[in-house]
């Protein structure tokens, strides 16, 4: 009996340190606490339907923190009968919100890549992570992300464009019937548009398009009478098969296209 007190004194403080645990904390590192975020919480909210926030302390990994410049996770998941792949790499912090690339496999065709902010909130006494709505994305070829930077509070980034695409931001990025000409080529890239954007003043830039300098140029010649051929070699001739556009340079390169492939440019009513 004489030893009671002090299990009772063990018990309450046990509970005092608990209940005083250190909250969490997101470095500008984005790790929270020296722990890493699991790259399937964040995938979760960017890409599946209906998911917009996480509960931070159910998805903090136990490794240790990392040693690369850049807070990054890849993690690939047995779902029943298929593999998943998840992966992000932080790229700065803008105004107490994170910037993030990322990818995502979910077993089928399409792999997804995006450039996103993620926003803090605290509900409940929880810390979340919930998905802002500023971003770039898109499936491989059709909007996916090459590359990413932050650099003094400016984003440049690398867009993936399909022939349909390529045609769409020549004619000043308003979305038509393109894609019922040129198709849907999700895994080869016609050309890479190259942006940035200003979070202190909202502006975006398109800097140029860069062509794919392997194969475009080729495709020019291989089918005579297709929509694709004829963009493609209308394009080589006016840029004296340079492979750089520069926006100055988008509206003569429509006319162009549209005066010389009209005939096998046939939109569908």
């Amino acid at each position: 009996m004489k030893k009671l007190p002090s299990i009772v004194f063990l018990f309450l403080l046990t509970a005092v340190r608990t209940s005083f645990a250190a909250p969490l904390i997101i470095g500008d590192d984005f790790t929270v606490n020296g722990k890493i975020i699991k790259a399937s919480c964040i995938t979760e909210i960017l890409y599946v339907p209906d998911r917009d926030s996480f509960k931070l302390v159910d998805c903090l990994k136990d490794d240790p923190k990392h040693t690369a410049p850049y807070t990054r996770n890849e993690e690939t998941l047995d779902e029943s009968n298929y593999k998943t792949e998840h992966s992000y790499q932080f790229l700065g912090k803008i105004k107490g919100d994170f910037l993030l690339i990322s990818e995502y496999w979910g077993g089928g065709s399409g792999r997804f890549s995006s450039v996103s902010l993620l926003k803090p909130k605290y509900e409940n006494d929880n810390l979340y992570l919930t998905a802002d709505k500023f971003g770039y994305g898109g499936d491989r070829c059709g909007g996916g992300i090459s590359a990413a930077e932050l650099r003094n509070g400016i984003l440049y980034v690398t867009i993936n464009l399909m022939e349909a695409d390529l045609y769409r931001e020549l004619n000043g990025g308003i979305q038509g019937k393109e894609y019922d000409v040129f198709g849907f080529g999700f895994s080869w890239c016609a050309a890479f548009k190259n942006i940035k954007y200003d979070f202190s003043s909202g502006k975006e830039e398109i800097v140029d398009i860069t062509l794919h300098e392997n194969d475009f140029y080729k495709l020019a010649s291989e089918k005579k009478g297709d929509p694709v051929a004829c963009m493609n070699q209308t394009i080589k001739e006016e840029m004296d098969a340079q492979f750089v556009i520069k926006p100055e340079q988008f509206k003569s390169l429509a006319e162009a296209i549209n005066t010389k492939c009209a005939s096998v440019m046939k939109f569908s009513n």
